[in-house]
Protein backbone atom coordinates (compact mmCIF):
# COMPACT_ATOMS: atom_id res chain seq x y z
CA UNK A 1 0.00 0.00 0.00
CA UNK A 2 0.80 3.66 -0.97
CA UNK A 3 1.21 6.79 1.83
CA UNK A 4 1.16 9.71 1.01
CA UNK A 5 3.34 11.92 3.98
CA UNK A 6 2.74 15.73 3.56
CA UNK A 7 5.28 18.27 5.38
CA UNK A 8 5.26 22.46 5.16
CA UNK A 9 8.23 24.13 3.74
CA UNK A 10 9.95 26.59 5.29
CA UNK A 11 11.92 28.29 2.68
CA UNK A 12 14.01 31.24 2.73
CA UNK A 13 13.72 34.03 -0.34
CA UNK A 14 16.28 32.28 -2.50
CA UNK A 15 14.73 29.22 -2.11
CA UNK A 16 11.09 30.40 -3.06
CA UNK A 17 12.67 32.06 -5.97
CA UNK A 18 13.95 28.69 -7.46
CA UNK A 19 10.59 27.27 -6.60
CA UNK A 20 8.69 29.78 -7.87
CA UNK A 21 11.14 29.63 -11.34
CA UNK A 22 10.70 25.99 -11.56
CA UNK A 23 6.88 26.30 -11.33
CA UNK A 24 6.72 28.91 -14.30
CA UNK A 25 9.36 26.43 -16.16
CA UNK A 26 6.90 23.46 -15.57
CA UNK A 27 4.28 25.36 -16.80
CA UNK A 28 5.52 26.73 -20.13
CA UNK A 29 6.56 23.23 -20.70
CA UNK A 30 3.33 21.95 -20.29
CA UNK A 31 1.72 24.35 -22.27
CA UNK A 32 4.03 24.41 -25.33
CA UNK A 33 3.94 20.21 -25.34
CA UNK A 34 -0.04 20.33 -25.66
CA UNK A 35 0.33 23.30 -28.53
CA UNK A 36 2.68 20.84 -30.47
CA UNK A 37 0.14 17.83 -30.26
CA UNK A 38 -2.53 19.81 -31.17
CA UNK A 39 -0.70 20.81 -34.07
CA UNK A 40 0.39 17.79 -35.19
CA UNK A 41 -3.05 16.35 -34.84
CA UNK A 42 -4.56 19.00 -36.96
CA UNK A 43 -1.57 18.71 -39.77
CA UNK A 44 -2.08 14.76 -39.71
CA UNK A 45 -5.78 15.09 -39.82
CA UNK A 46 -5.39 17.16 -43.30
CA UNK A 47 -2.45 15.92 -44.62
CA UNK A 48 -3.75 12.41 -43.91
CA UNK A 49 0.02 11.69 -42.09
CA UNK A 50 0.30 9.49 -39.15
CA UNK A 51 0.79 11.73 -35.40
CA UNK A 52 4.18 11.51 -34.84
CA UNK A 53 4.26 13.28 -31.35
CA UNK A 54 3.46 11.29 -27.93
CA UNK A 55 5.42 10.79 -24.58
CA UNK A 56 8.36 9.22 -25.40
CA UNK A 57 8.93 11.71 -28.62
CA UNK A 58 8.76 14.59 -26.66
CA UNK A 59 11.23 13.64 -23.80
CA UNK A 60 13.58 13.24 -26.31
CA UNK A 61 12.63 16.35 -27.90
CA UNK A 62 13.79 17.98 -24.38
CA UNK A 63 17.57 17.33 -25.02
CA UNK A 64 17.55 19.94 -27.99
CA UNK A 65 14.92 22.10 -25.77
CA UNK A 66 17.52 22.58 -22.72
CA UNK A 67 20.04 23.40 -25.32
CA UNK A 68 18.52 25.96 -26.62
CA UNK A 69 16.95 27.84 -23.95
CA UNK A 70 19.39 28.16 -21.10
CA UNK A 71 16.32 28.97 -18.02
CA UNK A 72 15.83 25.09 -18.70
CA UNK A 73 19.16 24.14 -17.56
CA UNK A 74 18.19 25.26 -14.12
CA UNK A 75 15.00 22.35 -13.49
CA UNK A 76 16.17 18.44 -13.17
CA UNK A 77 15.54 16.36 -16.49
CA UNK A 78 13.20 13.82 -14.80
CA UNK A 79 11.17 16.72 -13.27
CA UNK A 80 10.38 18.13 -17.02
CA UNK A 81 10.15 14.48 -17.88
CA UNK A 82 7.28 14.14 -15.38
CA UNK A 83 5.69 17.29 -17.42
CA UNK A 84 5.11 15.33 -20.35
CA UNK A 85 4.02 12.50 -18.61
CA UNK A 86 1.51 14.62 -16.86
CA UNK A 87 0.13 15.73 -20.00
CA UNK A 88 0.45 11.94 -21.66
CA UNK A 89 -2.24 10.70 -18.73
CA UNK A 90 -4.56 13.96 -19.35
CA UNK A 91 -5.05 13.00 -22.85
CA UNK A 92 -5.74 9.39 -21.82
CA UNK A 93 -8.00 10.09 -18.87
CA UNK A 94 -9.72 12.38 -22.27
CA UNK A 95 -10.08 8.94 -24.82
CA UNK A 96 -11.23 6.99 -21.51
CA UNK A 97 -13.94 9.34 -20.86
CA UNK A 98 -14.96 9.81 -24.78
CA UNK A 99 -15.33 6.36 -24.93
CA UNK A 100 -17.33 5.41 -21.82
CA UNK A 101 -19.31 8.66 -22.25
CA UNK A 102 -18.34 10.71 -19.33
CA UNK A 103 -17.90 13.52 -20.93
CA UNK A 104 -14.71 15.33 -22.77
CA UNK A 105 -12.88 17.46 -20.32
CA UNK A 106 -10.18 18.19 -23.39
CA UNK A 107 -6.83 19.10 -22.27
CA UNK A 108 -6.53 22.73 -22.04
CA UNK A 109 -3.59 25.35 -21.16
CA UNK A 110 -2.64 26.24 -17.52
CA UNK A 111 -2.13 29.77 -16.56
CA UNK A 112 -0.30 30.62 -13.44
CA UNK A 113 -2.97 30.09 -11.08
CA UNK A 114 -3.96 26.51 -12.32
CA UNK A 115 -0.58 24.96 -12.03
CA UNK A 116 0.56 24.76 -8.86
CA UNK A 117 3.17 21.51 -8.27
CA UNK A 118 5.59 19.79 -9.78
CA UNK A 119 6.86 15.97 -9.50
CA UNK A 120 10.46 14.01 -9.12
CA UNK A 121 9.38 10.41 -9.90
CA UNK A 122 12.78 9.27 -8.07
CA UNK A 123 13.48 9.54 -4.46
CA UNK A 124 16.22 8.04 -2.00
CA UNK A 125 15.89 8.07 2.02
CA UNK A 126 19.21 10.11 1.83
CA UNK A 127 17.74 12.98 0.80
CA UNK A 128 16.45 13.36 3.93
CA UNK A 129 18.14 15.13 7.47
CA UNK A 130 16.07 13.78 10.38
CA UNK A 131 17.90 15.94 13.04
CA UNK A 132 18.03 19.02 11.07
CA UNK A 133 14.38 18.72 9.46
CA UNK A 134 15.79 19.34 5.66
CA UNK A 135 15.17 17.29 2.82
CA UNK A 136 16.79 17.47 -0.65
CA UNK A 137 14.93 18.17 -4.16
CA UNK A 138 17.06 17.79 -6.89
CA UNK A 139 17.68 21.15 -8.49
CA UNK A 140 16.82 23.10 -5.50
CA UNK A 141 19.05 21.51 -2.64
CA UNK A 142 18.54 21.41 0.64
CA UNK A 143 14.22 22.86 1.69
CA UNK A 144 14.18 23.06 5.41
CA UNK A 145 10.56 21.35 6.37
CA UNK A 146 8.30 20.78 9.38
CA UNK A 147 8.02 18.03 11.16
CA UNK A 148 4.76 16.88 12.47
CA UNK A 149 6.13 15.04 15.52
CA UNK A 150 3.60 12.43 17.56
CA UNK A 151 2.30 13.54 20.80
CA UNK A 152 3.03 11.39 23.71
CA UNK A 153 -0.40 10.96 23.99
CA UNK A 154 -0.74 9.46 20.42
CA UNK A 155 1.82 7.32 20.94
CA UNK A 156 0.08 6.10 23.62
CA UNK A 157 -2.61 5.45 22.07
CA UNK A 158 -1.20 3.85 18.87
CA UNK A 159 0.60 1.40 21.47
CA UNK A 160 -2.67 0.54 22.95
CA UNK A 161 -4.49 -0.15 20.21
CA UNK A 162 -1.66 -1.58 17.92
CA UNK A 163 -0.81 0.51 15.37
CA UNK A 164 2.21 2.54 14.21
CA UNK A 165 3.09 5.72 15.62
CA UNK A 166 0.81 8.23 13.36
CA UNK A 167 2.90 10.42 11.34
CA UNK A 168 6.17 8.60 12.75
CA UNK A 169 7.98 8.41 8.99
CA UNK A 170 11.20 7.85 10.16
CA UNK A 171 10.26 5.05 12.13
CA UNK A 172 8.19 3.89 9.50
CA UNK A 173 11.27 4.01 6.85
CA UNK A 174 13.61 2.23 9.38
CA UNK A 175 10.59 -0.58 9.46
CA UNK A 176 11.16 -0.76 5.77
CA UNK A 177 8.86 1.56 4.18
CA UNK A 178 10.35 3.46 0.84
CA UNK A 179 9.89 6.84 -0.62
CA UNK A 180 8.74 6.57 -4.20
CA UNK A 181 8.19 10.32 -5.35
CA UNK A 182 8.90 13.57 -3.89
CA UNK A 183 6.16 16.50 -5.19
CA UNK A 184 6.30 20.24 -4.59
CA UNK A 185 2.78 21.76 -4.27
CA UNK A 186 1.55 25.59 -3.80
CA UNK A 187 -1.40 26.20 -1.51
CA UNK A 188 -2.03 29.93 -1.26
CA UNK A 189 1.01 31.30 -0.22
CA UNK A 190 2.48 27.92 1.19
CA UNK A 191 4.42 25.79 -0.23
CA UNK A 192 4.53 21.88 1.02
CA UNK A 193 6.00 18.59 -0.02
CA UNK A 194 4.32 15.72 -0.46
CA UNK A 195 6.09 12.17 0.10
CA UNK A 196 4.50 9.08 -1.64
CA UNK A 197 5.45 6.16 0.73
CA UNK A 198 5.34 2.79 -0.03
CA UNK A 199 4.58 -0.37 2.99
CA UNK A 200 5.59 -3.66 2.50
CA UNK A 201 2.54 -6.21 2.91
CA UNK A 202 4.21 -7.28 6.59
CA UNK A 203 2.71 -3.66 7.89
CA UNK A 204 -0.35 -4.49 6.85
CA UNK A 205 -2.56 -5.35 10.40
CA UNK A 206 -4.48 -8.46 10.24
CA UNK A 207 -8.69 -8.01 10.42
CA UNK A 208 -10.00 -9.67 13.45
CA UNK A 209 -11.56 -13.36 12.84
CA UNK A 210 -15.60 -13.19 11.86
CA UNK A 211 -16.18 -16.75 13.17
CA UNK A 212 -18.34 -14.53 15.96
CA UNK A 213 -19.95 -11.50 15.31
CA UNK A 214 -20.86 -11.04 18.57
CA UNK A 215 -17.43 -10.24 19.76
CA UNK A 216 -17.02 -7.36 17.29
CA UNK A 217 -17.30 -3.69 17.62
CA UNK A 218 -20.24 -3.04 14.94
CA UNK A 219 -20.96 0.64 13.82
CA UNK A 220 -23.70 1.85 11.07
CA UNK A 221 -23.06 5.41 10.19
CA UNK A 222 -25.66 7.64 8.17
CA UNK A 223 -24.18 10.92 6.52
CA UNK A 224 -26.42 13.77 6.56
CA UNK A 225 -26.58 17.55 6.50
CA UNK A 226 -27.67 18.50 9.99
CA UNK A 227 -25.13 16.21 11.72
CA UNK A 228 -22.68 14.81 9.75
CA UNK A 229 -22.67 11.46 11.22
CA UNK A 230 -25.10 9.68 12.97
CA UNK A 231 -24.77 6.31 14.15
CA UNK A 232 -26.89 3.50 14.46
CA UNK A 233 -26.90 4.20 19.12
CA UNK A 234 -27.86 7.95 17.82
CA UNK A 235 -24.04 8.83 18.85
CA UNK A 236 -23.89 12.29 16.95
CA UNK A 237 -20.11 13.42 15.65
CA UNK A 238 -18.80 16.32 13.23
CA UNK A 239 -19.73 19.88 13.67
CA UNK A 240 -20.71 21.86 10.10
CA UNK A 241 -21.41 24.83 11.44
CA UNK A 242 -18.02 25.99 11.16
CA UNK A 243 -17.94 24.71 7.29
CA UNK A 244 -20.94 26.97 6.73
CA UNK A 245 -19.61 29.59 8.06
CA UNK A 246 -16.53 29.71 6.33
CA UNK A 247 -18.42 28.74 3.07
CA UNK A 248 -21.03 31.93 3.98
CA UNK A 249 -17.39 34.18 3.87
CA UNK A 250 -16.65 32.87 0.67
CA UNK A 251 -19.96 33.85 -0.93
CA UNK A 252 -19.79 37.41 0.22
CA UNK A 253 -16.20 37.86 -0.80
CA UNK A 254 -16.47 36.54 -4.38
CA UNK A 255 -19.62 39.50 -4.36
CA UNK A 256 -17.28 41.77 -3.87
CA UNK A 257 -14.68 40.63 -6.05
CA UNK A 258 -17.06 40.58 -9.16
CA UNK A 259 -17.63 44.97 -8.17
CA UNK A 260 -14.08 45.58 -8.36
CA UNK A 261 -12.75 46.74 -12.12
CA UNK A 262 -11.08 44.01 -14.49
CA UNK A 263 -7.24 44.92 -14.04
CA UNK A 264 -6.98 46.84 -10.85
CA UNK A 265 -5.11 46.51 -8.10
CA UNK A 266 -8.04 46.06 -5.77
CA UNK A 267 -9.48 43.07 -7.63
CA UNK A 268 -5.92 41.53 -7.35
CA UNK A 269 -5.95 42.24 -3.21
CA UNK A 270 -9.56 41.18 -3.18
CA UNK A 271 -8.33 37.98 -5.35
CA UNK A 272 -5.83 36.93 -2.59
CA UNK A 273 -8.01 37.31 0.03
CA UNK A 274 -10.18 34.87 -1.97
CA UNK A 275 -7.98 32.53 -2.31
CA UNK A 276 -6.89 32.32 1.24
CA UNK A 277 -10.66 32.27 2.43
CA UNK A 278 -11.11 29.11 -0.14
CA UNK A 279 -7.98 27.87 1.52
CA UNK A 280 -9.02 28.10 4.92
CA UNK A 281 -12.61 26.05 4.33
CA UNK A 282 -10.55 23.21 2.46
CA UNK A 283 -8.69 23.09 5.77
CA UNK A 284 -11.32 23.35 8.22
CA UNK A 285 -13.46 20.69 6.21
CA UNK A 286 -10.21 18.37 5.96
CA UNK A 287 -9.71 18.97 10.05
CA UNK A 288 -13.58 17.45 10.36
CA UNK A 289 -13.39 14.59 8.11
CA UNK A 290 -10.40 13.42 9.84
CA UNK A 291 -11.63 13.62 13.30
CA UNK A 292 -14.68 11.64 12.31
CA UNK A 293 -12.93 9.20 10.35
CA UNK A 294 -10.39 8.51 12.99
CA UNK A 295 -13.15 8.11 15.91
CA UNK A 296 -14.51 5.40 13.69
CA UNK A 297 -11.61 3.40 13.20
CA UNK A 298 -10.14 3.51 16.42
CA UNK A 299 -13.45 2.86 18.22
CA UNK A 300 -14.55 0.25 15.99
CA UNK A 301 -13.99 -3.10 14.25
CA UNK A 302 -16.69 -2.75 11.42
CA UNK A 303 -17.99 0.07 9.84
CA UNK A 304 -21.67 -0.10 7.42
CA UNK A 305 -21.38 2.96 5.09
CA UNK A 306 -23.79 4.11 2.44
CA UNK A 307 -22.75 3.16 -1.10
CA UNK A 308 -24.30 6.37 -2.49
CA UNK A 309 -24.01 8.10 -6.08
CA UNK A 310 -22.82 11.05 -4.79
CA UNK A 311 -22.02 12.68 -8.19
CA UNK A 312 -25.49 11.81 -9.04
CA UNK A 313 -27.31 13.64 -6.34
CA UNK A 314 -25.01 16.82 -7.29
CA UNK A 315 -26.37 16.63 -10.87
CA UNK A 316 -28.85 19.26 -12.20
CA UNK A 317 -29.44 17.83 -15.90
CA UNK A 318 -32.87 16.19 -17.18
CA UNK A 319 -30.86 12.63 -16.37
CA UNK A 320 -30.98 12.83 -12.77
CA UNK A 321 -33.76 11.15 -11.43
CA UNK A 322 -35.17 12.68 -8.08
CA UNK A 323 -35.82 10.62 -5.12
CA UNK A 324 -39.72 10.85 -3.69
CA UNK A 325 -38.41 12.70 -0.46
CA UNK A 326 -36.57 15.37 -2.85
CA UNK A 327 -40.06 15.58 -5.05
CA UNK A 328 -41.98 18.32 -2.40
CA UNK A 329 -38.18 20.50 -2.61
CA UNK A 330 -38.71 24.02 -4.79
CA UNK A 331 -35.90 24.56 -7.51
CA UNK A 332 -34.45 26.83 -5.07
CA UNK A 333 -34.23 24.70 -2.13
CA UNK A 334 -32.76 21.74 -4.46
CA UNK A 335 -30.02 23.77 -5.62
CA UNK A 336 -29.17 24.53 -1.80
CA UNK A 337 -29.62 20.86 -1.03
CA UNK A 338 -26.75 20.37 -3.87
CA UNK A 339 -24.76 22.64 -2.30
CA UNK A 340 -24.45 21.36 1.08
CA UNK A 341 -24.11 18.25 0.03
CA UNK A 342 -21.14 19.32 -1.76
CA UNK A 343 -20.33 21.27 1.41
CA UNK A 344 -20.74 18.08 3.77
CA UNK A 345 -17.73 16.36 1.50
CA UNK A 346 -19.81 12.92 1.96
CA UNK A 347 -17.07 11.23 -0.55
CA UNK A 348 -13.98 12.30 0.86
CA UNK A 349 -15.04 11.07 4.63
CA UNK A 350 -16.36 7.69 2.87
CA UNK A 351 -12.69 7.33 0.87
CA UNK A 352 -10.81 8.51 4.55
CA UNK A 353 -12.69 5.92 6.42
CA UNK A 354 -11.92 2.86 3.53
CA UNK A 355 -8.23 3.68 3.20
CA UNK A 356 -7.71 3.91 6.62
CA UNK A 357 -9.62 1.11 7.80
CA UNK A 358 -7.67 -0.86 5.27
CA UNK A 359 -4.11 -0.02 6.74
CA UNK A 360 -5.43 -0.22 10.57
CA UNK A 361 -6.88 -4.24 10.29
CA UNK A 362 -11.08 -2.55 10.33
CA UNK A 363 -13.91 -3.74 7.90
CA UNK A 364 -15.63 -1.21 5.82
CA UNK A 365 -18.94 -2.61 4.20
CA UNK A 366 -20.59 -0.56 1.79
CA UNK A 367 -23.97 -1.15 1.69
CA UNK A 368 -27.24 -0.49 -0.79
CA UNK A 369 -28.75 2.82 0.50
CA UNK A 370 -32.38 1.94 -1.33
CA UNK A 371 -34.57 2.02 1.62
CA UNK A 372 -32.80 2.47 4.39
CA UNK A 373 -34.27 6.04 5.21
CA UNK A 374 -38.21 4.61 4.77
CA UNK A 375 -37.59 1.21 6.53
CA UNK A 376 -38.42 -0.21 9.78
CA UNK A 377 -35.47 -1.31 11.96
CA UNK A 378 -37.95 -2.65 13.70
CA UNK A 379 -40.16 -4.92 12.03
CA UNK A 380 -39.12 -4.28 8.22
CA UNK A 381 -42.10 -2.58 7.47
CA UNK A 382 -42.55 0.42 4.92
CA UNK A 383 -44.84 4.02 5.39
CA UNK A 384 -48.10 4.34 3.28
CA UNK A 385 -46.33 7.30 1.78
CA UNK A 386 -42.49 8.45 1.22
CA UNK A 387 -41.10 10.19 4.59
CA UNK A 388 -39.95 13.80 3.27
CA UNK A 389 -36.56 15.91 4.72
CA UNK A 390 -38.24 18.03 6.75
CA UNK A 391 -39.50 15.27 8.92
CA UNK A 392 -36.36 14.08 11.76
CA UNK A 393 -38.96 11.47 14.06
CA UNK A 394 -39.42 8.41 12.17
CA UNK A 395 -42.50 6.45 13.58
CA UNK A 396 -43.58 3.17 12.79
CA UNK A 397 -47.50 2.65 11.55
CA UNK A 398 -47.02 -1.31 11.52
CA UNK A 399 -44.90 -1.71 15.13
CA UNK A 400 -45.37 1.87 16.81
CA UNK A 401 -41.60 2.26 16.90
CA UNK A 402 -40.92 5.95 17.46
CA UNK A 403 -37.10 6.91 16.56
CA UNK A 404 -35.23 9.81 15.21
CA UNK A 405 -34.74 9.76 11.31
CA UNK A 406 -31.18 8.97 11.21
CA UNK A 407 -30.71 6.76 13.83
CA UNK A 408 -33.51 4.56 12.48
CA UNK A 409 -31.37 4.44 9.02
CA UNK A 410 -28.13 4.15 10.60
CA UNK A 411 -29.59 0.70 12.31
CA UNK A 412 -30.86 -0.65 9.00
CA UNK A 413 -27.40 0.18 7.25
CA UNK A 414 -25.56 -1.99 9.92
CA UNK A 415 -28.18 -4.46 9.57
CA UNK A 416 -27.29 -4.64 5.47
CA UNK A 417 -23.70 -4.80 6.11
CA UNK A 418 -24.13 -7.28 8.52
CA UNK A 419 -25.67 -9.76 6.37
CA UNK A 420 -22.78 -8.99 3.71
CA UNK A 421 -20.38 -9.94 6.36
CA UNK A 422 -21.85 -13.22 7.38
CA UNK A 423 -22.25 -13.92 3.52
CA UNK A 424 -18.81 -13.72 3.28
CA UNK A 425 -17.84 -15.36 6.42
CA UNK A 426 -19.96 -18.51 4.33
CA UNK A 427 -18.02 -18.51 1.82
CA UNK A 428 -14.62 -18.51 3.49
CA UNK A 429 -15.47 -21.28 5.84
CA UNK A 430 -17.01 -23.41 2.85
CA UNK A 431 -13.49 -22.82 1.11
CA UNK A 432 -11.77 -24.00 3.96
CA UNK A 433 -13.73 -27.02 4.29
CA UNK A 434 -14.52 -27.94 0.61
CA UNK A 435 -12.99 -31.26 -0.50
CA UNK A 436 -10.29 -31.26 -3.38
CA UNK A 437 -12.47 -32.12 -5.89
CA UNK A 438 -14.83 -29.39 -5.32
CA UNK A 439 -15.25 -26.23 -6.83
CA UNK A 440 -17.01 -23.16 -5.30
CA UNK A 441 -19.44 -21.08 -7.65
CA UNK A 442 -19.06 -17.82 -7.95
CA UNK A 443 -21.94 -15.54 -5.97
CA UNK A 444 -23.43 -12.82 -7.61
CA UNK A 445 -24.23 -9.91 -5.38
CA UNK A 446 -26.50 -10.63 -2.79
CA UNK A 447 -27.28 -14.14 -3.26
CA UNK A 448 -27.27 -17.16 -1.16
CA UNK A 449 -24.19 -19.57 -1.08
CA UNK A 450 -25.19 -22.65 -2.76
CA UNK A 451 -25.97 -25.97 -0.18
CA UNK A 452 -24.55 -23.81 3.03
CA UNK A 453 -26.35 -21.83 4.70
CA UNK A 454 -25.93 -21.58 9.04
CA UNK A 455 -29.58 -23.28 9.41
CA UNK A 456 -28.65 -26.47 7.44
CA UNK A 457 -24.94 -26.29 7.80
CA UNK A 458 -23.64 -29.98 8.07
CA UNK A 459 -20.01 -31.65 8.06
CA UNK A 460 -17.96 -30.94 4.35
CA UNK A 461 -18.72 -34.05 2.65
CA UNK A 462 -22.38 -33.01 2.45
CA UNK A 463 -21.24 -29.55 1.46
CA UNK A 464 -19.28 -30.93 -1.07
CA UNK A 465 -22.42 -33.01 -2.54
CA UNK A 466 -24.75 -29.78 -2.31
CA UNK A 467 -22.51 -28.63 -5.32
CA UNK A 468 -23.27 -29.43 -8.56
CA UNK A 469 -19.65 -28.67 -10.24
CA UNK A 470 -16.48 -30.88 -10.50
CA UNK A 471 -13.08 -29.98 -12.18
CA UNK A 472 -14.32 -32.22 -14.96
CA UNK A 473 -17.33 -30.08 -15.87
CA UNK A 474 -15.57 -27.45 -16.93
Amino acid sequence: MIRTFKYKLGLRQQDRVAVEQTLQICQNLYNSALEQRKLHHKQSKSWGLKNPTNRFAQNHQLIELKQQLPEYQTANSQVLQDVVHRLDKTYQNFFRRCQAGLGKGFPRFKSKDRYGSFTHPQFSEKWIDWQNSLVRFPGLGWLRFWQQRPTAAKRLAASQLGLPTPYDLEQHLKEGARVKTSTIIRESDDYYICLAVEFPESARIAKPSLSDLTKLRTVGIDLGLKELVTTNTGQVFGNLKQIKQAELKIRLTQKRLSRKKKGSVRRAKQRDVLRKQHTRLQRTKKQELHKSSRHLIDNYDVICVEDLNIQGMLSKGPSAKPSPSKMQLTPAAQRGLRRNIGLAGWGELVRQISYKAESAGRYCISVDPKGTTQQCSGCGGFPPKPIGLGVRIYSCSHCGMVKNRDENAGMNILLKGLQILSQKNEVSQFRETKQPGCISPTLEKGAEPYGFSPQNSKDAGQQCEAVSFSENSH
